[in-house]
This record gives C-alpha cells, structure tokens and sequence, in this order.
C-alpha cells in the first residue's frame, strides 16, 4: 500500500486505486473505460468484487483485465485463461482479458524486478535461518504454505481436505 500512496500523486485525476476495503465498485466500474484487477478471490467463494450484473451494466467497449487471471474469483466474467497468441474475449460488450503469464513479454525486466523484491527475504533466510526469519518477519510468514509437514495456507487445507494451521502455531509463536 505504501508505494501506491507514494505514487498515487502521478497518477491523472481520473485515475482510481481501490484496495481490500469494504466499497461499492458499481458506480466506478459503469463508468469506467478499463478496470484492471490484482486482487485474489478463492474461486469457490460465492461472491465477485465485479459480478455479472455489473459488466452487463459497464460501457460497450470497455476492458476488463485481470492481472491475477483469477478464475471465477475477483470478477465473475473471467472463466478462462487466455494467452498472448489469443488474449482477450468479449462478454455482453466488455472485452476481457486474463493472460497468465502477463510478464513473459518483458522477460528481462520482469526478471529484475522480481529480483530486486524477493532479495531482501533471501538475504534475511540467509542470514537468520528458515525457522527464525519465518518468526520474525510476519512477510515471510504470510508467504508460507508448509512447514514441518503441516499446511500453513486455509486454502490448500481446504482444497486438499486437509488439516492446516496457522503459521504462527506451525513455527510455535505468538499471533
């Protein structure tokens, strides 16, 4: 979030960044030329962040990209993946687009910039070991799935039928 704060005063005035809270996108998307999504919904949830009703009612012509390609998740529309040969379809007017693997056309660029953002957290397993740096950088804990042979992610558990538990109680720590 910090460094879309950092960036949002370059951004044009019709420019809207919305994160995780609790908003009414409606109005924003009816109106809007393009929406471009990030954000990840677990596809058997039961609810959009943008439904059906709510493409039907945006603008002809507008687009709809789902950087996550996040199947059936964030937006309810997106049902397929598409690649950079075939990229987009059109749903009651909307153009979609949900490639999955956006940065494979700038390879090197994405190379370095995924570089330079996992960096610090090899360095810190470098320097303090798995199970320290897991305890003390709740980042790290966040990315975890497994440890010790127990699921540490909801969903995998849930997707699995398996049990799982908290990072925090997997590594034997506070919350």
């Amino acid at each position: 979030r910090e460094r879309i704060r950092s960036i949002m005063p370059t951004l044009p005035a019709n420019i809207r960044v919305f994160h995780n809270e609790v908003v009414s996108l409606a109005p924003y998307v009816y109106q809007a030329d393009m929406v471009i999504n990030t954000a990840t919904i677990p596809p058997q949830n039961d609810w959009h962040l943008i439904d059906r009703e709510m493409i039907s009612k945006m603008k002809k012509g507008s687009v709809i990209a789902d950087v996550t390609a996040n199947l059936k998740g964030a937006i309810e529309t997106i049902d397929r993946y598409t690649s950079h040969d075939d990229p987009v379809w059109e749903v009651d007017g909307v153009i979609h687009y949900a490639v999955t693997n956006i940065p494979g056309t700038v390879a090197n660029t994405a190379s370095q910039a995924l570089s330079l953002e996992v960096l610090p957290y090899l360095t810190e397993l470098a320097d303090h070991g798995i199970t320290p740096a897991l305890k003390r950088n709740p980042a790290l804990r966040h990315g975890l799935t497994a440890i010790n042979g127990m699921l540490t992610w909801e969903e995998a558990g849930t997707y699995q039928d398996r049990p799982w538990c908290t990072p925090e109680a997997a590594l034997k720590t506070s919350a």
